[in-house]
């Protein structure tokens, strides 16, 4: 009898440790079964712990999901919103150079000293000028090529630096490592200011569209410098105090920034 009761002993210690988990459709319907029990018959503090890691990777994963979907639709906007804003500064800019009339004042100005004699004639009327060179030999050439004949001639090349002005910002935006030309856009693209400025015969919109190259070429010198990025920036520089001397004072500033940045990093 000793051996038998020995025996009946050991099968309730072995029934006692045995795990009582509930089925898989009641685990997956979101019921919990029985705790896990050990060979003392308390509950199972790891069964615990590997189930509340799983909820938890759950929730990380549906917030992953959701982060995702949000962020795809904030791209999908600004993509809508800019070229939007794009389209409209083009339509402004068409506007404005079939509806401008004839050349004003300033603008008679402008290409009387361009379309001068000769080149000492035009150098030599720069003094009663309020811009460099730049602007007038580009208009002189626009000139010598046949496409300034007419007033509507000459201010379709206002009309194409005010496209090249647009293609600028998105450029800026590329190579600055901004996702797309938002702000530029909103400030500068539907200005109705900068829409008659620029695309008058005068400097200010080829000033503005060198300058902004040059921020963007200074910027990707100080990042990766080399030799051909360095001529590049320079001959941009140049370019750009030779439109508008104003200019000057903005390269300043954008020279003194790149030195800051540039010591930061210990370059």
């Amino acid at each position: 009898m000793r051996p038998l009761a020995g025996l009946l002993r050991l099968g309730t210690a072995a029934l006692r440790g045995q795990c009582r988990v509930a089925p898989e459709d009641t685990r997956s319907s979101g019921t919990q079964g029985e705790p896990c029990l050990d060979a003392r018959g308390t509950p199972d503090s790891n069964a615990y712990r590997v189930q509340g890691r799983d909820q938890n990777d759950d929730s990380f994963n549906i917030a992953m999901d959701s982060h995702q979907q949000r962020s795809q639709w904030l791209t999908r906007a600004e993509w809508g919103v800019c070229l939007a804003a794009t389209l409209a500064a083009i339509i402004l800019h068409v506007i404005y150079l079939t509806h401008a009339g004839g050349l004003w004042r300033d603008e008679v100005i402008s290409v009387r000293l361009a379309t001068s004699p000769t080149v000492g004639e035009m150098w030599r009327l720069l003094a009663y000028e309020s811009f460099p060179v730049l602007f007038h030999s580009t208009l002189r050439c626009w000139w010598l090529l046949g496409l300034g004949g007419s007033d509507f001639g000459l201010r379709c090349l206002g009309f194409l630096i005010a496209l090249a002005l647009l293609g600028t910002l998105w450029l800026d935006a590329r190579i600055l490592r901004s996702s797309l030309p938002l702000v530029s856009l909103a400030l500068l693209a539907v200005n109705l200011t900068l829409v008659r400025v620029g695309d008058a015969l005068r400097a200010y919109g080829l000033g503005c569209c060198l300058i902004l190259l040059t921020l963007a070429l200074v910027w990707s010198l100080m990042k990766a410098p080399s030799l051909k990025r360095f001529v590049v920036t320079a001959l941009a520089a140049v370019a750009s105090v030779q439109c508008l001397y104003q200019n000057s004072f903005l390269l300043f500033a954008m020279c003194i920034a790149g030195c800051f940045v540039c010591f930061r990093c210990n370059q």
